[in-house]
């Protein structure tokens, strides 16, 4: 359940139009934007969230059972809420995707946050006669403890987030789970701002989650683990972040983020050796 698509509708001042004031954009002209976001227990971030994309045709919450206020937040947010028992990320998203109404695709996470300058692009991209392509590429903004790593361990970070509805589809993966595009696919400019840990607690918290969903999906592939796999792995991913992709110059922060990161990689298949019992694999 929930409230009603957000369309134009009579204003409480006895004007017309979209939520800032003006007619929605995409409604007469088939390039219509639903933004889709899944949240569990968000109440404290995604209110930002659902600000940052007022100006779009629709905004679609889906709720996976959240025990705090998400549904009654992205409901005064303005979001139609849907409820639908949690059955994945990627099956979230695409239930979320198969209940917009509009043609065009905006998938954001209750973390994430639509930049102006991002806005812009896809408004002038959608007043277009017709865009080239059928899904376009997002550079995101990784914001750690308060500030944007700019390394290229964390930036641009492009994620696949603005797409036809006819032409993506979110492949079956337990994490990590991106958007497969059938089609052309082009890169915006302006950013997404993510907003992903609120302190090093939050971050060790989704790693134990994170990092037995990606076992199971290394274990589904038929993957089995091996000595390398928890002796090289991790320095190799250490070396990469904070050398090749310059991790150093985000000093210490950057530091901390690429041992974090080589952790989550030697916890993923530790995590698979214990899933598959075999202590001489």
């Amino acid at each position: 359940g929930g409230s009603s698509p957000l369309r134009p509708e009579a204003r409480p001042d006895g004007g017309e139009g979209g939520r800032d004031g003006r007619r929605s954009r995409g409604m007469g002209n088939g390039r219509g934007l639903s933004a889709t976001v899944i949240a569990q227990d968000e109440s404290a971030r995604i209110g930002d969230c659902l600000d940052s994309l007022r100006w779009v045709d629709e905004i679609i919450v889906v709720d996976g059972g959240s025990a705090d206020a998400t549904r009654e937040v992205s409901r005064g947010h303005g979001a139609r809420v849907l409820e639908n028992p949690w059955p994945g990320y990627a099956a979230q998203k695409n239930f979320a995707l198969d209940n917009a109404s509009h043609p065009w695709i905006l998938s954001l996470d209750a973390d994430e946050r639509v930049t102006d300058d991002l806005k812009r692009e896809i408004q002038t991209l959608l007043d277009r006669e017709e865009p080239e392509c059928d899904g376009y590429f997002v550079p995101r903004r990784n914001i750690f403890w308060g500030r944007w790593m700019k390394s290229k361990s964390f930036y641009p970070d492009y994620q696949m987030r603005l797409f036809r509805k006819h032409a993506g589809r979110f492949n079956d993966r337990g994490v990590h789970e991106s958007v497969e595009i059938q089609g052309r696919t082009g890169t915006l400019r302006g950013a997404l701002e993510h907003r992903s840990y609120e302190d090093l607690g939050d971050y060790l918290r989704r790693l134990e989650r994170y990092s037995q969903l990606a076992a199971l999906d290394l274990q589904a592939r038929g993957v089995r683990p091996r000595w390398t796999h928890l002796c090289l792995r991790p320095p190799v991913r250490f070396f990469r972040n904070l050398v090749l992709m310059r991790g150093f110059t985000d000093g210490i922060d950057g530091l901390i983020f690429s041992a974090l990161d080589a952790f989550y990689v030697f916890a993923k298949y530790a995590r698979l050796l214990e899933l598959t019992k075999d202590p001489d694999a």
